[in-house]
């Protein structure tokens, strides 16, 4: 059901777009398409939030190229040390686990 709370839509300031074509390279082969150009001679429509989410795609790209990525030999000797803690810490849980089942079983008059 529509309801009317006195609120004004954002509207957006009209766009006038013209239609043509143009010739792109398909396979080494040229192609002619039928597209939608903007009054700055762009391609394409796009919208506010469209152009905010490409900002922010791009501003991705540049982050993740600042990224300092591990080489083979750091991954492998990280792995290792994980895989060794993991381990010591199962051989310790393990050891607990038999320590406080035996406590338990010796308060509880089941021998020990």
């Amino acid at each position: 059901m529509y309801r009317s709370d006195n609120r004004q839509a954002l509207a957006t300031p009209a766009t006038t777009l013209r239609v043509g074509t143009r010739v792109i390279d398909v396979n080494g082969r040229p192609a002619t398409v039928f597209g939608l150009t903007q009054p700055d001679g762009s391609h394409g429509l796009i919208t506010e939030a469209g152009r905010r989410f490409y900002g922010f795609s791009q501003d991705a790209v540049v982050e993740a190229r600042k990224v300092v990525w591990p080489t083979r030999k750091e991954t492998l000797q990280m792995t290792g040390v994980v895989l060794v803690f993991v381990i010591v810490m199962a051989f310790f849980l393990w050891m607990v686990d038999g320590v406080l089942s035996w406590i338990v079983h010796y308060l509880m008059g089941r021998g020990g």
